[in-house]
């Protein structure tokens, strides 16, 4: 009887699905199409979603006694509940994150420029793994210059689900659009996962959940796949609430691999979740202590709380596994500040103060097809970096903070909601930029502190907060007595009103067709015939989209197995950008220079040698005078 009425759930919920999936193609005037992958990917993420539900022991109670849940209308109010939040869910899943794909895949999430550079470090990621690059640092591009990956983002915490894809047959892009599809759905089961564990009603998870992963500034940004995989920031700050509450062992360790995970999936997304852990500890102790010395002394009792917890045979591997996770923090960033340091790589504050977000960059939506021109004459001035300033969370999301804010409403969560939504305010308040002046040039000061360059992503960061805070206020919305109000009609109404603004918004795709036939051409130009221990350079005479091209020359030297004289990143070497002029034989000239002056290499390590393995692609020879 279990299983039945289990797999009459799950049918109905996929009936229903579908149906949302030919609704959705109805309203916005196009024909139904649906392609194989798609299908296979809806499937899957429904599965995953509902069987994820199950083992957390949601509906559980109501899908065992399915017909007592019939004729009881409180289990069946329940269970009708959850019905609906999976469908919202699996549909914001479908409309947002697949349905722009295209019929069976055919599109890139991204541009030329920044999705597949993301593409290229994952799959030399992949092809360390596989032993077909000797080291992972040192990537084949930029050549010869050392530790390339450090330049930029690393993807080693999702460089795993990334090569998983790759070894099942798919090919490099494809398996970039999986790696990115399972990176939004984590966000979205980590999320419910742990809305769940705070016990909220289905409705207020569900929308919590979709929050989170689809709110108008998450979507702003998905021409930087590499901020797609947040799912340690829900985990993390649960755990720490969870420690400073209880001062579990489990939870601190819990707390630190979440943190260290996501600094591995994004030292951006890592850096920001630093900081907004940071805020919530400093405000906890205040509303804990009654006193500057007891202020002082609160972690101090909370250390010595937790010691305590453990018994004895649990404190050698204890420690153990809080060593661990900081020396993998440790590992991460050597190859970092060994780059910084060496290459001199750091941004003067003049170039962070054009990316700090400012009162007009909140009312920025540009992709939005609803609001995209609402506060156009409020915004005109943010022109430089105007892409990541696209900070404008939405009315909805305007309206249910308000109303929180307002409303003095009753839940057991009230402290923790309080507490993160006030830490979000002060990173707000820390990061904003008014005209010229702001408390994160206090930051920048720090180790490491102007590395970071778009400030702006910290909502990536602080959605989590703004996100928990909505669900609560929901779920006490929808536990207040209904002879009052019959609130699960304004919960509907909310949810209704989130998935008309996150459906309406101009995704960035680029063509699959379009991705490999410029490899592809770019490779026909190419000899077949190439000497031994060669270096690949592209020429070209015209500057326009020069990044790309740069991108082009870098993807078929890995397709190749060669190293390349171009490259494109997030730090430069001397010689190499800003993407102005053309390349041509000059310039590689120069470069080559430029590498063995900075490292000061004797003359066994001449110009001549470097120059005679190159191998121009373009209009034209080089003669190396």
């Amino acid at each position: 009887m279990k299983k039945r009425s289990t797999g009459l759930i799950i049918t109905i919920v996929g009936t229903l699905c579908a149906l949302l999936i030919v609704l959705s193609d109805f309203f916005r005037g196009r024909p139904f199409q649906l392609g194989y992958a798609q299908v296979g990917l809806l499937v899957v993420a429904g599965f995953i979603i509902s069987f994820g539900l199950w083992l957390m022991g949601v509906g559980r109670q109501q899908l065992c006694n399915f017909r007592q849940a019939l004729s009881d209308r409180r289990q069946f109010s329940i269970l009708l509940y959850w019905l609906l939040a999976v469908l919202l869910l699996v549909f914001g899943y479908w409309s947002i994150a697949i349905q722009p794909l295209g019929q069976d895949l055919s599109r890139i999430q991204g541009d030329l420029g920044d999705a597949r550079f993301n593409n290229y470090i994952l799959e030399h990621d992949y092809l360390w793994l596989t032993g077909k690059e000797k080291s992972l640092l040192d990537a084949p591009f930029f050549y010869p210059y050392p530790k390339t990956v450090a330049y930029s983002e690393n993807h080693f915490g999702s460089m795993l689900f990334y090569s998983t894809f790759r070894s099942m047959g798919l090919d490099r892009e494809t398996a970039f659009q999986y790696w990115f599809l399972l990176g939004t759905l984590l966000c979205l089961i980590t999320a419910v996962v742990v809305l769940q564990k705070m016990k909220l009603h289905p409705l207020a998870i569900g929308l919590g959940a979709f929050i989170f992963t689809f709110s108008l500034p998450v979507l702003a940004q998905e021409n930087h796949a590499q901020l797609v995989y947040r799912f340690c920031i829900p985990l993390a700050l649960y755990s720490l609430w969870q420690w400073m509450n209880h001062q579990k062992a489990k939870h601190l360790l819990l707390m630190t691999f979440w943190w260290v995970w996501q600094f591995y999936l994004s030292i951006y997304l890592g850096f920001f979740l630093t900081l907004l852990m940071a805020v919530v500890i400093i405000g906890h102790t205040i509303v804990k202590s009654k006193s500057i010395k007891a202020a002082l002394l609160f972690w101090s009792k909370c250390l010595q709380k937790t010691w305590h917890d453990l018994s004895g045979k649990k404190r050698i591997p204890f420690i153990l596994s809080m060593g661990s996770f900081f020396a993998a923090i440790i590992l991460l960033f050597i190859p970092y500040i060994q780059v910084s340091r060496s290459m001199g790589f750091s941004r003067p504050w003049e170039a962070l103060v054009q990316l700090l977000p400012t009162l007009p960059s909140y009312l920025i939506a540009d992709r939005s097809i609803i609001w995209q021109n609402a506060f156009s004459s409020l915004t005109s001035q943010i022109q430089a970096g105007r892409v990541e300033h696209q900070l404008f969370l939405g009315f909805t999301v305007l309206l249910a903070l308000l109303i929180g804010l307002v409303w003095n409403f009753p839940s057991k969560h009230k402290q923790m909601a309080n507490l993160y939504i006030g830490a979000a305010i002060v990173i707000f308040l820390i990061t904003l930029n008014i005209h010229g002046f702001s408390l994160y040039k206090l930051l920048w000061y720090l180790p490491g502190g102007n590395s970071i360059r778009a400030v702006s992503r910290v909502v990536l960061v602080i959605m989590w907060p703004i996100a928990l805070f909505i669900a609560v206020e929901m779920d006490s919305l929808l536990k207040l007595p209904k002879k009052n109000i019959h609130s699960a009609f304004i919960v509907l109404f909310f949810i209704f009103l989130f998935l008309i603004e996150a459906t309406q918004f101009s995704h960035s795709t680029t063509s699959k067709v379009e991705v490999q036939s410029r490899i592809s051409a770019l490779k026909a130009k190419i000899s077949a015939d190439l000497p031994a221990d060669l270096i690949l350079y592209y020429l070209y005479e015209d500057s326009h989209y020069r990044e790309i091209k740069e991108l082009d020359a870098m993807i078929v030297g890995q397709e190749l197995g060669v190293p390349v004289l171009n490259g494109y990143s997030g730090y430069f070497p001397p010689g190499y950008g800003p993407f102005s002029a053309s390349n041509n034989c000059g310039i590689a000239i120069e470069r080559i220079e430029n590498y063995m002056t900075f490292f000061e290499l004797p003359n066994s390590h001449s110009k001549e040698d470097i120059l005679n393995r190159i191998v121009p692609i373009g209009p034209k020879p080089c003669v190396w005078d």
